[in-house]
């Protein structure tokens, strides 16, 4: 029993460390690394290898030490022109937020762009594979993101929700459509599904192949209250249910269209 359960955690951890490398990303990132599509405009680094490994520079000539927050914690060497190095291991696909910590201090990667996550403002970088066409931009008609301010009466105050509106929208006039209603993760508020997410062009690309019917998806904040959805508890879950039955989907109704929900 006892090597049983051994040869079972050993088949597991194999599976993490030996993981297979996609060889159709080699032509798209070099061995040298290409730059990250969740870098800031003209920014060189942070680099994706093909084999999902991260290559960070970070410019800090009077820090005394350097680490990238990516999960775990990365130690970063320091050349003789000041600038911090870093070649982490593989990384899992999909979509990561990550710190630097210089000299103890977690800050945003100026070379990235930031998103809200972690509870907090982060930079964030994206693992490319191949399975990954779901999500990519695509030459097929294309639905929008909306941001819209309604005022609360649970809270008593004013609130933000974004909500993916499908292509041709506005002119399919008396048309009516399901609503689908979807919550972000723990540390995340209604930013999550559209920014990190990528809501609109999942919704683009499955219409367009006919594997979903044009719909409306509303994404709002589950934060109430001072613990916010990481607090999770009776009280918070009462407080949640309420703002989607007595905020969101009211407000939702009378947004443009005929709808129902789903």
């Amino acid at each position: 029993m006892i090597f049983k359960v051994w040869k079972n955690g050993l088949y597991m951890f194999s599976q993490l460390i030996f993981k297979a490398v996609d060889n159709s990303l080699f032509d798209k990132y070099p061995v040298a690394g290409a730059p990250a599509s969740t870098n800031v405009r003209n920014a060189a680094y942070p680099q994706i290898t093909a084999d999902s490994r991260v290559i960070f520079r970070v410019k800090a000539p009077d820090a005394k030490k350097v680490q990238v927050d990516l999960g775990r914690k990365y130690e970063m060497l320091k050349d003789t022109a000041g600038f911090w190095n870093l070649t982490t291991d593989s990384i899992s696909e999909g979509f990561h937020y990550y710190s630097l910590l210089i000299d103890g201090v977690a800050l945003a990667d100026p070379a990235s762009e930031t998103f809200y996550g972690m509870g907090r403002m982060a930079s964030g970088i994206e693992i490319p594979f191949s399975g990954g066409g779901y999500y990519a931009l695509k030459n097929v008609p294309h639905g929008d993101i909306r941001i819209r301010r309604y005022f609360s009466t649970v809270t008593n105050s004013w609130r933000q929700c974004y909500i993916y509106t499908p292509p041709a929208y506005d002119s399919a006039i008396g048309q009516t459509y399901p609503v689908l209603y979807i919550l972000h993760g723990g540390g995340e508020d209604q930013r999550g599904w559209a920014t990190q997410g990528k809501t609109d062009l999942i919704l683009d690309n499955l219409i367009a192949e006919q594997k979903a019917k044009p719909m409306l998806v509303v994404m709002m904040d589950g934060n109430l209250g001072a613990a916010g959805i990481a607090g999770f508890g009776e009280k918070s879950l009462q407080l949640f249910e309420r703002e989607l039955k007595e905020a969101v989907m009211p407000f939702t109704e009378k947004f443009p269209g005929d709808k129902r929900s789903c």
